[in-house]
């Protein structure tokens, strides 16, 4: 019987698998093995559906009590999901489960040291399961200890490298420290996935601009304007490109427009006199272009 994990995430899907490195204790072995983590979206083969009672639960095993907290997971009920892991602790306090729906639970409530401890308990019984280093590697994430969520998602992959989520987050990090040239591979297999398409769209049209590919740059950001269509971080690079590097005046003036109608219900007045002038600078240069090539072409055919 092969088990399909239903994992929490806040807005981050994907579909993984664990992989082989760290020696397991036996005896929690066999609770990861036929394991396979799966979207939260995608159908989850059950007819099982979240307790409502504590009579529905204490009999099953703990294949089903793991169906049971997925569904759990997936309709929001936190206080049976707790309830419901505290009994997979006392029923098989080998199985790693218990420790990682109380993670969940934990995260859900905000509680990141008890999420993180918890986590921590599952890895130190079965250490070879992505998902759970994956795990650890967001809660790390939520207390912005970034260096440590990196090496976890680092351990994510190294157990499981096509462990899409862990490629986003991972790429969003080391754009974050500014390893351009290390994050583009890891967004590049994040933009393979929809549900990671706005973030790594952004993280390598900022990559290739932060390492001198504008040509590059250019072409994700511009794909990112339909996640972040009024983002003013996407149009001033656009425009900084279109501006500084193509020179295409015209293309620039009018995304200087658009960040100007973008930009008139906020207060930073420094920046929208800034863009007027930008706007007022480029349509006087494009006019002398304009009066260059007039008097050009009259005097071509005057010379005719």
């Amino acid at each position: 019987m092969r088990i399909r994990i239903l994992f929490f995430l806040t807005s981050l899907f994907l579909i993984s698998c664990s992989g082989a490195g760290k020696k397991e204790d036996e005896r929690s072995k066999k609770y990861v093995q036929f394991v396979k983590p799966v979207d939260r979206q995608a159908e989850v083969e059950a007819s099982l559906t979240c307790p409502k009672t504590e009579k529905q639960y204490l009999d099953k095993d703990w294949k089903k009590l793991m169906v049971m907290a997925n569904d759990c997971v997936q309709e929001g009920k936190w206080t049976t999901l707790k309830d419901l892991s505290d009994h997979m602790f006392e029923k098989d306090p080998y199985s790693p489960w218990g420790a990682y729906y109380q993670s969940l639970y934990s995260e859900n409530k905000k509680d990141y040291l008890r999420s993180l401890w918890m986590i921590e308990s599952a890895i130190k019984k079965t250490p070879n399961m992505a998902l759970f280093s994956f795990q650890k590697g967001r809660v790390l994430w939520e207390l912005k200890d970034y260096r440590q969520s990196a090496s976890a998602f680092e351990t994510t992959l190294k157990l499981d490298n096509g462990f899409v989520a862990a490629h986003s987050f991972l790429g969003q990090i080391l754009v974050r420290d500014h390893q351009y040239k290390k994050a583009i591979p890891h967004l590049k297999v994040a933009l393979e996935h929809k549900n990671f398409a706005s973030h790594a769209l952004y993280g390598l049209g900022e990559s290739y601009f932060m390492t001198g590919d504008y040509t590059e740059a250019l072409k994700y950001f511009n794909r990112s304007t339909s996640f972040f269509a009024k983002d003013l971080r996407v149009q001033l690079r656009i425009a900084h490109i279109y501006e500084n590097v193509l020179g295409d005046k015209k293309q620039a003036l009018v995304t200087y427009k658009k960040i100007s109608r973008l930009n008139e219900a906020r207060r930073e007045s420094l920046l929208k006199n800034d863009i007027k002038m930008k706007i007022d600078t480029l349509n006087k240069l494009i006019e002398q272009e304009k009066q260059r090539k007039l008097s050009s072409t009259k005097s071509s055919e005057s010379e005719g």
